[in-house]
């Protein structure tokens, strides 16, 4: 799934960098996910771990929103130049 949003996302001479650092990143984050999730468990306890969680997701998805946002502004802007 990262694969297809990197393609759809970058330049297409840019496809192949994004979507190496992408698959460094994922691979990076499956071996120090159980180092950090044990740790953060441990001293702040589950609740406060599942909540960080949740900021991030949250942060995500507003990227994702504002990165949407834009694209659709972009793409009728063009749309309102050809007519």
């Amino acid at each position: 799934m990262a694969g297809a949003g990197v393609s759809d996302a970058v330049r297409p001479e840019k496809t192949a960098s994004a979507g190496g650092l992408v698959n460094g990143l994922g691979s990076t984050g499956q071996i120090v996910s159980p180092l950090l999730v044990a740790a953060l468990s441990a001293r702040f306890g589950w609740t406060a771990l599942f909540g960080v969680l949740g900021l991030f997701a949250l942060a995500g998805g507003a990227i994702l929103a504002f990165e949407y946002w834009q694209s659709h502004r972009l793409a009728v802007k063009e749309t309102l130049k050809e007519t």
